[in-house]
């Protein structure tokens, strides 16, 4: 069986393989007698007929993994690709019938993409390609050589894409050692995903110039005339180019797992509501005056520039024709992002000249500072966005403690997108979007990291060290290849023993943001006692080191699967309050798990927790009296002698005095919180006045009363520091929650 070229379609038959690519299910309309039967094998009811059922199921993981990838190649333009996966083609001059079959392949008018897809169903799945590799490695290159029969001078190039799986550091290496291969994650197809959904068929520029980079493009004239000019010691050239031909050698460097090779990436991902109100603007005549920034990635020894000597000899500009590089990726876009892609699909992406900046060979750190002048003075770069930039702008810093800074945030990023962390795929970098996996941000890991003993601290605007951090080098790679390490091997203990848990994401109490920061400063409170423990002044092993903190890991475990609804309540606490709640939360479960994580500090923490939660329970009856008290001041506002008829002898009394000793208050600001529930039963103001407003929480005023006399009680012990009973803490907060609730 020769290659099967009738199986490369276009036109409408590539728009029909489309439409069943792009449906996850399988569908088949069967006789009602057999619906029973097939239910039970899962397939769902998508439709009742008379006679009839049409029944539908997800089709394979691995099957719908090729479609995505396959979807995303057809939407970005590609005007060619295999209608189903039974393409096959020939890899024998000698025996034509001996073939390959091939996931996916793409073709437009300069490129060819061959792409191999496997899928887990289970994220994180660990298992070798070895064989794969090593049949793509022998037959691919025979592939091309048959595909470039049908269709000549084009450009290849091989992607082996995975979803959910882990590749091993072998066939990383292997696929790195492969002339014309490339490695997708899921990220990078994620990244693809989102981009082409924004940009359309103009996402192929970005794929493009990712895969040949720096190759030349066929038939590209981008010749224009320019002035050469210098500003703040840097060579720049201002000219006008007609977009379409920009966004070929055009390259947006986004924040993303996708673009890891290439940091420092700076942009944040372009927003599809914007990039169509500017298309629009666009169609309707709109224009831009102001210049897009680009940096041209050649030496300017490379770029030629042909000027007129004889004129305008007395300027340092110049005045003539830049020879643009016609080649993939040499322009990356420092600013304007959204305007350049505006043009792309619009009706004058050729007939338009936008002006353009650029300067050459600009060093990547410069590129994100001046990408963060001009944004941060408009408010667009978000915060974990900033914090991923500072981590290349502050790695070669002149202070120590802002290369400390780099580190720790390059530690938040590695712990995300290394396939070997247990935080993999769960840290919200850059342009990543958050979801329901993705919860943890560089900040939270940022600020635990730094809670931490690891690192050497520094006196204030020296680099003098005053305290020694114990896993520090003193040099950035070598601190940050063991902190990770050792971090990895940590977390490693906590999602293996707390398995379930753990894979709760977001709706559990572990892999969550706070979760996660609390986690990170256990781990450093575990490193701190051993290495005072043991006189221990510097790491130098971690594998060995963590073998000494297993005891305390076995035993946070335990403590973690078997906290109170109180601790689980407290460790789903937000925001910067939370972080001290969570860590004070793991310190007393942890010390009560195992005694011997313990210290003179661990010990005034365990104390304190008591008389901060007092602090809390003072905090929430406050808040309750507050309510309350309003209610009765509203209840009382329009009552003639509210004091004399609704109010306790005993209360009326204090008040007249107090009012008597002080008349720029209202009486009503001498109510106190004991004097509620008193109040509230006096006489008939249960009835007329509070009976509704408590119904929220009690049937009937004994229930109301006895309650209100125990938060009055409960208020007075917390602020003498008195020990509170859990079952009080309890009252507490359900009351809190039934009439404050999220604030």
């Amino acid at each position: 069986m020769a290659t099967s070229w009738d199986l490369l379609v276009e036109g409408q038959e590539l728009e029909e393989a489309y439409k069943l690519r792009s449906n996850k299910y399988i569908e088949e309309t069967v006789d009602k007698s057999l619906v029973e039967a097939r239910l039970a094998q899962g397939w769902e009811i998508k439709k009742e007929n008379k006679n009839t059922t049409v029944l539908r199921k997800e089709k394979p993981v691995g099957e719908q993994f090729e479609n995505e990838v396959w979807c995303i190649l057809k939407k970005m333009g590609f005007k060619v690709l295999n209608k189903n996966n039974q393409f096959k083609v020939s890899i024998s001059s000698d025996n034509p019938d001996l073939t390959k079959q091939i996931d996916i392949v793409a073709i437009d008018d300069e490129t060819c993409l061959l792409v191999e897809c496997k899928a887990a169903s289970t994220l994180g799945t660990k298992t070798s390609f070895k064989t794969e590799l090593e049949s793509m490695d022998s037959n691919f290159p025979k592939a091309k050589i048959e595909l470039s029969k049908k269709y000549p001078g084009l450009k290849f190039k091989t992607i082996f894409a995975t979803k959910n799986y882990v590749l091993g550091d072998k066939d990383q290496e292997k696929i790195k050692d492969l002339k014309g291969f490339v490695y997708f994650d899921y990220d990078t197809v994620d990244y693809y995903h989102q981009l082409v959904e924004h940009l359309g068929a103009a996402a192929k520029y970005q794929l493009l110039g990712n895969l040949f980079a720096k190759q030349d493009i066929k038939g590209l004239d981008v010749d224009v005339p320019a002035i050469k000019s210098q500003m703040g010691g840097l060579t720049y050239y201002a000219f006008t180019i007609e977009p379409e031909k920009l966004l070929k050698i055009a390259y947006i460097l986004h924040r993303n797992n996708a673009n890891h090779d290439l940091m420092p990436a700076y942009q944040r991902l372009i927003k599809k509501d914007r990039l169509n109100d500017i298309r629009k603007f666009i169609n309707d005549g709109g224009y831009f005056p102001n210049s897009i920034i680009i940096s041209l990635d050649v030496k300017e020894s490379e770029l030629s520039f042909s000027f007129d000597k004889n004129k305008f000899e007395n300027t340092r500009s110049k005045i003539g024709v830049l020879h643009l590089p016609r080649k993939y990726q040499t322009a990356y876009v420092i600013d304007g992002q959204h305007r350049l892609y505006g043009y792309s699909g619009s009706n004058y992406e050729g007939k338009d000249s936008i002006p353009v900046v650029a300067f050459v060979n600009l060093d990547k750190n410069l590129q994100v500072k001046m990408f963060m002048d001009i944004n941060e003075k408009q408010k667009k770069v978000s915060k974990t966005l900033r914090n991923t930039l500072n981590m290349d702008l502050l790695w070669n810093a002149e202070k120590a403690s802002d290369r400390k800074t780099a580190v720790v945030l390059s530690l938040a990023e590695k712990l995300g997108e290394d396939s070997r962390s247990p935080l993999y795929g769960r840290v919200i970098l850059g342009e990543n979007s958050g979801n329901e996996i993705r919860t943890v941000t560089n900040e939270f890991i940022k600020a635990a990291l730094l809670k931490t003993s690891f690192f050497n601290e520094y006196k204030k605007n020296s680099n003098d060290i005053t305290v020694p951090g114990y896993f520090d080098k003193n040099d950035n790679d070598k601190t940050h290849e063991i902190v990770f390490r050792f971090l990895v091997k940590s977390f490693d203990y906590v999602k293996d023993y707390c398995a379930d848990e753990w894979n709760k994401n977001g709706k559990g109490y572990i892999t969550t943001n706070i979760g996660i920061y609390g986690l990170i400063t256990i781990f450093g409170e575990i490193v701190d006692l051993i290495c005072k423990r043991d006189n221990i002044t510097v790491i130098n092993d971690a594998d060995e080191f963590v073998k000494k903190c297993e005891p305390f890991y076995l035993a946070l475990c335990d403590a973690l699967l078997n906290m109170s609804e109180e601790e689980i309540k407290a460790m789903r606490s937000i925001g910067e309050p939370g972080k001290k709640i969570v860590r004070t939360t793991l310190i007393v479960a942890l010390h009560r798990a195992c005694p011997e994580f313990t210290s003179e500090r661990i010990e005034e923490i365990v104390e304190e927790s008591e008389r901060s939660y007092n602090s809390d329970v003072i905090y929430k009856i406050s808040k309750m009296g507050d309510l309350f008290l309003g209610w009765i001041k509203d209840a009382f506002a329009n009552v003639n002698d509210w004091l004399k008829n609704n109010i306790p002898v005993n209360i009326k009394e204090r008040i007249v005095l107090q009012s008597f000793e002080d008349s720029t208050k209202s009486q009503f600001d001498f109510l106190e919180f004991k004097d509620i529930y008193e109040i509230v039963k006096y006489k008939s103001n249960w009835t007329e006045f509070f009976k509704d407003k408590f119904a929220t929480a009690f049937s009937n005023q004994v229930e109301a009363v006895k309650a209100l006399m125990t938060l009055s009680m409960v208020k007075t012990d917390a602020e003498k520091e008195r020990a509170i009973t859990k079952q009080d803490r309890k009252t507490i907060d359900d009351l809190y929650e039934k009439f404050i609730g999220d604030e």
